[in-house]
């Protein structure tokens, strides 16, 4: 799992779409409230501003966000209402071939506290106004490896 975010997040920061409103239609024409957490993760675009790891429960997190290209660091993710998102290369591109954006799909589960984005589940540590925690665990190596990754906007 760690493996599949870590490429995306070296192409890209993340990025929230603000909205006027909080509210979406469904397919009857009905608005819906959005929830806060929904309302948190639109408002802005997100942008990474530190990648860490560690290995094991116990381990100590480590940056490797220092090491990341300058035309990675402005890349971000932009989450919409409708459980779309895109990503997108922001002003430099490391590759002039690669595409502007990127779309995506991304939805909450277990009771809001997991982000699902790119085929992959991160836990929800911190969201709010204006700082994004998630983190992902990969159980593929013993022990576990663990990637957090922090945004602002």
């Amino acid at each position: 799992m760690v493996k599949n975010i870590l490429p995306f997040c070296c192409l890209l920061s993340i990025t929230v779409l603000s909205l006027n409103a909080c509210q979406k239609k469904d397919n009857n024409g009905t608005t819906n409230q959005l929830s806060a957490k929904t309302q948190l993760l639109i408002k802005a675009n997100w942008i990474l501003v530190d990648n860490e790891t560690k290995v094991g429960a116990g381990g100590t997190w480590g940056s490797n966000y220092q090491g990341f290209y300058a035309c990675r660091k402005d890349d971000f993710l932009k989450f919409n209402s409708d459980n779309t998102g895109v990503s997108d290369e922001g002003a430099t591109k490391c590759n002039t071939t690669d595409p502007q954006t990127a779309p995506f799909s991304w939805n909450f589960s277990e009771n809001e506290t997991k982000l699902t984005f790119q085929n992959t589940t991160l836990t929800i540590d911190v969201l709010t106004e204006t700082s994004m925690v998630i983190t992902a665990q990969d159980n593929y190596f013993t022990p576990a490896r663990y990637n957090r990754l922090t945004f602002r906007h």
